[in-house]
C-alpha cells in the first residue's frame, strides 16, 4: 500500500495526513511545488515513479461564501483544471483506488429536508457557489464513469460543512465556524458589546469536526472498504447560523448582543445530507461531537492566529 494524498496541507488533508502518520502508513503528500497538479504529465509521471496504490483528491480552491460569490469565473477553471488532470492521469495510469472530496453544495438549492444520494442532479444549484459545485459534480461524475467502464474502486465521499484545526481565519475566506471564531476574539479584544451575523442568521448549516473525515477515510483504506460511487458521511444535525454563533460565545465565555446585516446573502436556507447509507451499511460514526471539535479549533486559533 502506496497512499498518495492531494492537497495534504489544506483543512481536511492535513488532518488525513496526521492520521496517516499515526497508524504508520506508506504515503506521500507532496507540495504545490514538488507536483503542479495543473500539469497532467507530472501527475502521471509521479505516479509512475512512486509506485501509488491509493489516491485521496483533498486538493480544491476552497473558500467561504463572500469569496465564492466574487470569484466564480476563478473558482469553475481552478477547480475543474486540477480534478481532470488528477483523474485523467489515475485513470490512464490504472490507479485502482481512488477517494474524492465532494461537498454537500454540490446538492440542489430547493430540498428543505435531508438530501440522500439519489438527489444529485436533480434540481438547481444555490447561485452564490455555483462553480465551485459544478467542478465538484463533474469531478464526482467523472470518476463514477471510469468505476463503471474500468471496475475500479473509484468513489466521492460527500462530507457536510467542516471545520476544525488548521482552518481559515480570515474573514475574506473563512467558512462559517472559523470566521465566528475570528470575529468574537476580535469583539472581545475590542471590548464591543455587539456582532453583525450576515443575513438574517436564520438558515440552517450541519457542520462537523474534521477529524471524523479523516479518521473514517484512513480506516476505510485499511480495512479495503469498497464504497459506492456517492457516499454522504455528515453530522445528522443541523444548527441555524445564529445558533452556532451563541454556541461559540457560550464556549469562548463572551455575550454579545447579536445585529443582523440584511445586505448580505443568506444562501440556501437548510442544507441537511441524509447519512443514512453511511451509517446502516459503511460503518460512519461521529466520534468527535460539535462542541468538542470547537473547543479544539478556538484553542489552535489562540495558540496560531493571536
Amino acid at each position: 500500500m502506496n497512499i498518495l494524498l492531494l492537497g495534504g496541507s489544506g483543512l481536511v488533508g492535513s488532518s488525513i495526513k496526521e492520521n496517516i502518520k499515526r497508524k504508520k502508513l506508506r504515503y506521500s503528500a507532496p507540495s504545490r511545488k514538488e507536483l503542479n497538479l495543473f500539469s497532467y504529465n507530472k501527475i502521471k509521471n509521479y505516479l509512475n515513479e512512486n509506485k501509488i496504490t491509493h489516491v485521496i483528491n483533498c486538493a480544491a480552491k476552497v473558500g467561504g461564501i463572500l469569496d465564492n460569490q466574487n470569484n466564480q469565473i476563478k473558482y469553475y477553471e481552478e477547480n475543474n483544471e486540477l480534478n481532470y488532470n488528477i483523474i485523467k492521469a489515475c485513470k490512464n495510469y490504472k490507479i485502482q483506488n481512488f477517494i474524492n472530496l465532494g461537498s454537500s453544495c454540490m446538492y440542489p438549492k430547493t430540498y428543505l429536508g435531508k438530501m440522500n444520494e439519489n438527489h444529485l442532479m436533480s434540481g438547481p444549484l444555490e447561485e452564490t457557489n455555483f462553480t465551485y459545485a459544478l467542478s465538484k459534480i463533474s469531478a464526482a461524475y467523472y470518476l463514477n464513469s471510469i468505476r463503471k467502464e474500468m471496475n475500479l474502486n473509484y468513489t466521492t465521499l460527500i462530507p457536510c460543512n467542516l471545520f476544525g484545526i488548521n482552518d481559515k481565519f480570515d474573514l475574506q475566506r473563512a467558512h462559517l465556524i472559523p470566521a465566528i471564531i475570528a470575529k468574537i476574539y476580535k469583539a472581545k479584544i475590542n471590548n464591543e458589546k455587539k456582532i453583525m451575523i450576515w443575513g438574517s442568521g436564520r438558515p440552517k448549516r450541519e457542520f462537523l469536526f474534521v477529524d471524523n473525515v479523516a479518521e473514517y477515510i484512513v480506516s476505510s483504506i485499511i480495512h479495503g472498504v469498497k464504497f459506492p460511487p456517492f457516499l454522504n458521511i455528515g453530522a445528522n444535525k443541523d444548527y441555524s447560523v445564529k445558533q452556532y454563533y451563541e454556541i461559540v460565545m457560550k464556549l469562548m465565555k463572551i455575550k454579545l448582543k447579536i445585529e443582523y446585516d440584511s445586505n448580505k446573502p443568506d444562501g440556501m436556507k437548510r442544507k441537511l445530507i441524509d447519512s443514512s447509507l453511511a451509517i446502516n451499511k459503511y460503518n460512519w460514526k461521529v466520534k468527535y461531537s460539535l462542541e468538542d471539535g470547537i473547543k479544539k479549533t478556538i484553542s489552535f486559533f489562540l495558540k496560531n492566529n493571536v
